[in-house]
């Protein structure tokens, strides 16, 4: 095996890291490598536009400015230049002292002609050392292509993550000032909706205030009546008493006449603050049931006279009828809720119908004879030449009573579904007028319930714009250091390269018996070299800036505009602290110290068998427990597969199998392995196609109401059972196998 040569390493030394020829007017950068001066600077002019010049070879921050020529390396390069390197021992068998001219590719060494017949070789490949090394110096080159693809690709991958990482920021300014602006918008509708609220209730106040004089008004007449009447009473009580009781009766008379006065005047003043209220949603009302009724009226117009117009169809001769049928049956497939009448078109066919023409219809115009068939593809009667002849001689053709028969049947298919489509406009003019009476009904409920809780709507507002920047905060700052570890991943990567295919370029630069020593060890580590094209920002980032787009925040808007009443109607619930009670929970459930937390314990434990507990179900009711009011309490959840938690009735059943569904008096909601349910009768109701969240809201009320928060979205399900006796909030843990439910 050859020994290593000085002089190689002397002649390595002095090359150009870049060019990888002896170094030409070298220059020394500031962190002591060298290089030819034409070659740092063509370097320098390719990457001063990108970014901040680094050093080929270790990566540190260069200036183009910071040259400085080396005269003593540039006079030991020309010296070293006039060497001449002789072989030496190092070119000869340590072994048997000949020339290494042969190189083994198994054992990847350079031998000579007496090792290659010693049992160590013999079975071993060997080849000249020069087709060897031209062999391999191939290989070399190859794996440098490909290295210096991979740079390039690199390269651009980082130039594409910077532009990628401006884009979104970019993109997350826009959507801070998209929110911003929908919000501002947001606060001044709020603050019309105020203003006008404000507005009315001024208007309320003066009526309010006009109301109190004219009682008070009235009041102090009364009162001056009553004084007056007292003293008259007073006097007639000195009188006789069949005087004293004309008196009486004629004061009496005088109440019941002035009360009934009162009371007529109070009457009609609130029949006229409720007519004025009214007369304007009764107004929309009446012009959109009369546009309702308006628009139907016409469509069954339309269908009698279709109607009509088939019925005589089906009574005219087999000839008559057979004119003119597909355009009969194209005009009967109608459309439902889109039928416009045709009056005038209408009266020219009646007026064409009764026409009455020479009777040499019933002949062909062209061959005089009896139009006794009648072409399907055409749709014309025909006579028997015509049948015969080219132009219909490969159609089906039928008798004409055959025709008639087969079309009048069809008629009357169409006829039926006419009727039954004027049958449904009817019953649906009948329903919009019950449906107009409704609305009717229900605007005047709706119109008594009245909000202004506009500060907790602006709070609210705020509240859901700080959310949204913060996401957007926190996507900034993860965008970020995505970029910075793409990027430092990515340099780092090119770095490697750089080292790499230096080591490679060198490598080409040696001779035969130099390039294959270690030449299996350089080929491996070009193959550790390929890797795999790296992710950039990742996907989800770009989901969760889609998610707080100008799209979603208008459904957030729209949600938020949709839901108002529900909103404000939280502030009438009582947040409840909840604890558990331990007398009601199997024995296999653990309850903590404060009793605001339940687990599944290892074993079942030893507990008296009350009549409160239950023995087989997995279950455990609140400690406290309500008949009637608005509550509302939050339930946290962690891991598990199944769990339910709602509440429950009194008597529910403790013991033996129960049922979760309002029917045994529980209503409640549960997760079962990936689905979130609401537990109805007689199969749950979905309640999302999201995950299964880790904190349940729940709000009670005199209808029973279970509401679920996740992701601020909320969806509810409503049971229409009164609740007549005490109500006990319950959890469920089943087969969780941590801690699950902790009550806030």
């Amino acid at each position: 095996m050859a020994l290593p040569r000085p002089g190689q390493d002397i002649q390595e030394e002095i090359k150009c890291p870049i060019c990888l020829e002896y170094l030409t007017d070298p220059v020394t950068l500031e962190c002591g490598h060298n290089f030819c001066r034409a070659c740092i600077g063509d370097y320098c002019e390719k990457w001063e536009e990108h970014e901040s010049l680094e050093c080929p070879v270790c990566r540190a921050k260069i200036q183009k400015g910071n040259l400085r020529p080396n005269w003593q390396l540039a006079n030991v390069v020309e010296g070293i230049k006039h060497l001449e390197f002789v072989p030496g021992v190092e070119d000869l068998c340590v072994s048997h002292k000949k020339e290494l001219s042969l190189f083994c590719e198994e054992d990847g060494a350079a031998v000579c002609v007496v090792c290659e017949r010693s049992p160590e070789h013999s079975s071993h490949k060997v080849l000249l050392i020069e087709k060897a090394s031209q062999k391999y110096k191939e290989q070399i080159q190859d794996e440098l292509e490909f290295l210096r693809e991979e740079r390039k690709r690199l390269e651009g991958l980082r130039v594409s993550e910077s532009q990628k990482q401006q884009e979104y920021q970019e993109m997350t300014k826009a959507e801070r000032q998209k929110v911003v602006s929908e919000f501002k918008r947001l606060h001044q509708m709020l603050e019309k909706q105020e203003q006008l609220l404000l507005a009315r209730l001024a208007e309320l106040e003066r009526e309010i205030e006009k109301s109190q004089e004219e009682t008070v008004t009235r009041l102090s007449d009364k009162i001056s009546h009553l004084n007056c009447l007292i003293r008259e009473m007073e006097s007639k009580c000195q009188q006789q008493s069949r005087y004293l009781l004309q008196a009486k009766t004629k004061a009496e008379r005088q109440k019941v006449v002035s009360e009934f006065k009162r009371l007529h005047q109070f009457i009609k003043e609130q029949e006229r603050l409720l007519l004025v209220r009214l007369a304007e949603l009764e107004r929309e009302i009446e012009t959109s049931q009369e546009e309702t009724v308006t628009k139907l009226s016409e469509e069954i117009s339309h269908l009698d006279s279709l109607v009509k117009e088939m019925e005589r169809k089906c009574q005219q001769p087999p000839r008559d009828l057979l004119q003119d049928i597909r355009s009969t049956l194209s005009r009967a497939k109608i459309q439902k809720g889109n039928h416009i009448p045709n009056w005038q078109l209408a009266n020219v066919v009646e007026g064409i119908k009764k026409m009455e023409f020479p009777g040499v219809e019933d002949v062909c115009e062209r061959h005089k004879k009896e139009l006794s068939l009648f072409c399907e593809e055409d749709g014309v009667v025909v006579c028997v030449v015509c049948w015969k002849s080219p132009e219909h001689k490969s159609h089906s053709m039928l008798l004409m009573d055959e025709a008639a028969q087969k079309y009048k049947e069809q008629i009357q298919d169409e006829l039926e579904i006419l009727r039954e489509e004027r049958k449904r406009l009817e019953a649906l003019r009948v329903s919009e007028s019950q449906k107009h009476q409704e609305y009717q009904a229900k605007t005047k409920a709706e119109r008594q319930k009245v909000v202004s809780e506009s500060q907790r709507l602006h709070q609210f507002i705020e509240e859901q714009e700080r959310l949204l920047l913060a996401q957007l905060a926190e996507l900034e700052r993860e965008i970020e250091k995505s970029h910075e570890e793409t990027v430092t991943k990515v340099s780092e990567e090119v770095s490697h390269l750089d080292n790499l295919i230096r080591e490679m370029e060198c490598q080409c630069q040696k001779p035969p018996r130099d390039l294959l020593q270690g030449i299996r060890s350089t080929l491996s580590r070009c193959k550790k070299g390929k890797f795999q094209l790296l992710r950039g920002i990742f996907p989800e980032l770009q989901t969760r800036l889609k998610s707080c787009s100008e799209l979603n925040l208008r459904e957030k808007v729209s949600m938020f505009q949709g839901n108002l009443q529900s909103y404000l109607e939280e502030g009438s619930y009582s947040k409840v602290k909840v604890t558990l009670d331990p007398d009601t929970a199997n024995p296999q459930l653990l309850l903590s110290a404060d009793r605001r937390s339940v687990r599944l314990a290892d074993a079942p434990q030893q507990l008296p068998d009350n009549p409160e507990r239950f023995d087989s179900e997995l279950c455990v009711l609140g400690h406290e427990g309500f008949i009637s009011g608005r509550h509302c309490w939050e339930v946290e959840v962690q891991q598990g597969i199944f769990w339910a938690m709602g509440v429950a009735k009194e008597s529910v059943r403790r013991k033996g199998k129960i049922h979760l569904r309002p029917e045994d008096g529980i209503w409640a909601v549960q997760r079962r392995f990936h689905q979130f349910q609401a537990l109805t009768a007689p199969t749950p109701i979905p309640l999302s196609e999201h995950q299964v969240p880790n904190r349940v809201w729940e709000k009670i009320q005199d209808e029973l109401k279970i509401l679920r928060e996740e992701r601020k979205r909320l969806e509810a399900l409503r049971v229409s059972e009164s609740q007549k006796q005490q109500e006990y909030q319950g959890l469920s843990p089943q087969s969780c196998q941590k801690p699950l439910p902790k009550v806030n």
